[in-house]
């Protein structure tokens, strides 16, 4: 208990851990909501369920593809510019999205596949988080940043249910585009992101 307790000093009281958790906890209610959607998105493009696999096979392979790119490419990461890139990306992403739903399955595959590919410029952030953290709490302090990044997560998945009821999946497409460009605004601002981290 001892060392849970000094985990969470640690974490609440370094500027980037505490920030970059809050962060991501906010960014994962429009992330988690979006990736519940390709579910009710085959629904709409295919009046069935055969499309909902490949929608989720995209969005991993564009993860896979995005991590390969940012480790062979980059050898210094602005976190704060990645940061504000991969949200402004996703809001732009969410946008073209709202555009395509009803019309071009293929265009989804695409967009759905770049947005996985965004979460490579999260990479850089969490391998800072990991030398920031002290050692002999890192598991811990580790455990913690994951509680609090992923605390609006099953509200975001109970949520959805609830939305698609009220309106449909391209209005609330069209709200995350909003959410992420607020998100990058957001992330701009934060003083604490402020690092370069070079690349050996």
């Amino acid at each position: 208990m001892a060392s849970l307790t000094s985990a969470w000093k640690h974490l609440h009281d370094h500027p980037f851990m505490w920030a970059f958790a809050v962060l991501i906890g906010v960014s994962n209610i429009p992330h988690t909501l979006l990736l519940s959607l390709p579910f009710f998105l085959s629904m709409n493009l295919h009046q069935g369920y055969s499309g909902f696999g490949v929608l989720e096979a995209c969005v991993v392979l564009g993860a896979v593809l995005g991590n390969v790119w940012i480790a062979r490419r980059m050898a210094v990461h602005r976190v704060r510019n990645l940061l504000v890139l991969a949200f402004a990306t996703q809001s732009v992403i969410c946008l073209i999205l709202w555009m395509a739903t009803q019309s071009s399955f293929i265009a989804v595959l695409i967009l759905l596949t770049a947005y996985g590919g965004t979460d490579a410029l999260f990479t850089p952030a969490y391998a800072h988080l990991s030398t920031v953290a002290p050692q002999a709490a890192r598991g811990q302090v580790f455990g913690l940043f994951n509680a609090v990044a992923l605390l609006a997560a099953p509200i975001s998945n109970v949520g959805l249910g609830w939305l698609l009821t009220l309106t449909s999946s391209a209005h609330i497409i069209l709200g995350l585009a909003i959410a992420f460009g607020v998100l990058a605004v957001w992330a701009h601002r934060i003083a604490a992101f402020h690092y370069d981290i070079i690349r050996e």
